[in-house]
């Protein structure tokens, strides 16, 4: 996002390294075994990391 919006933000590296905790946590054996949790969990880190930072660079 830095590069498209020649903008570097430090909640955009906030929103990404958000992303770290839910992999860590969806690499555990019990998450791993269980396909909806995990995908629950995928998309939330998605929501939190990816899409979050584009929002705050278009609204801020």
């Amino acid at each position: 996002m830095g590069c498209i919006t020649k903008k570097l933000r430090g909640y955009g590296f906030a929103a990404q390294m958000s992303q770290l905790p839910i992999v860590a946590v969806q690499r555990i054996k019990i998450v791993r075994s269980r396909k909806l949790l995990n995908n629950v969990l995928f998309w939330c880190s998605m929501i939190l990391g990816l899409a979050m930072m584009c929002a705050l660079y278009v609204l801020v």
